[in-house]
């Protein structure tokens, strides 16, 4: 197939931050095979198959799929990749101040089909509501052997926190910041090239959700993390069958983060990298992005 990323209603700041989501589903497609492109203007006819990625801060991407539908009838194929969980309050805002949810609901029915990176059942909900017959499928994240890569020979940060510093997150970091542990931590548009040098070069990364309020790990992060051979401390939360990927982590209450990311650092480096290796062995023979890709292929009305 050729897939088309359409990627119109992200600002250019915002399409950078895609990366770690985009970067696995169109690598999973290339090594099965598929053609990928991402394009920010047009939607395109068969042979292409369109992909957008949730996010509708207003009613311009709807009104493009409608002019597209129009000029392009069955032969336009628009697919949503759904990228949040519609209870998060944190990303989505507040019940009765949500327009990005939405829009989101009003376009949903326009879709010939829904892939949840967010193991959230409400989408099916939704879609019975809006009178759609199809449903959406979870789209697990896995390995792919083209992104995989070697952590850098000298690590010499310590700890890196894999997102924004948040209220939620700030306790386990200034423990460890207390204990003279080097700490760094990615935020907003940073360029991929600097993150990726950042994660290869850390002993530890750090994985905490923003806030109590989010339920789903975050599987893009999680799965950057373990193409480069990092050992991954995970706070353990989600019960979703999203937590799964926590397997290749090392699932760590809440309470006990810091704690964890001191026994660890104190290890031999030869044991650490150990376990790190172990690890990102286990993900790559057990998961395969193309494998999850490939299972979906079904569900496109082609």
């Amino acid at each position: 197939m050729k897939f088309n990323f359409f990627l119109k209603n992200h600002e250019m700041g915002g399409v950078a931050m895609l990366e770690d989501a985009l970067r696995p589903m169109a690598a999973g497609m290339i090594e099965g095979g598929h053609q990928v492109q991402f394009e920010y203007t047009h939607l395109l006819p068969r042979p292409y198959v369109n992909l957008v990625l949730e996010h509708f801060p207003g009613p311009g991407l709807l009104n493009d799929m409608m002019a597209a539908k129009e000029k392009f009838g069955d032969d336009l194929i628009i697919g949503l990749v759904a990228t949040e969980d519609l209870s998060d309050s944190l990303s989505l805002g507040k019940v009765g101040d949500r327009p990005r949810v939405t829009n989101l609901l009003r376009s949903l029915p326009f879709f010939d089909f829904v892939w949840l990176l967010m193991a959230d059942q409400q989408y099916d909900v939704e879609l019975t509501k809006a009178g759609a017959t199809n449903k959406a499928h979870f789209l697990a994240f896995g390995h792919c052997p083209s992104l995989q890569a070697q952590p850098a020979e000298d690590q010499t940060i310590d700890i890196l926190l894999y997102g924004k510093f948040t209220p939620h997150r700030a306790p386990p970091i200034h423990q460890l910041l207390k204990q003279g542990v080097r700490v760094q931590a990615t935020f907003g548009d940073m360029p991929e090239y600097i993150r990726h040098n950042m994660i290869s070069r850390s002993k530890i990364v750090l994985d905490m959700r923003r806030g109590p309020v989010v339920r789903f790990l975050s599987a893009s992060r999680i799965t950057a993390a373990l193409h480069y051979g990092s050992l991954v401390v995970a706070e353990d939360f989600d019960t979703s069958i999203m937590g799964k990927l926590a397997d290749y982590t090392l699932r760590t209450p809440y309470e006990r983060l810091a704690e964890r990311c001191l026994e660890i650092l104190a290890l031999p480096d030869t044991e650490r990298l150990g376990m790190a290796q172990q690890l990102r062995d286990k993900f790559a023979a057990e998961t395969s992005m193309r494998r999850n890709i490939d299972a979906l292929l079904p569900t496109i009305p082609y």
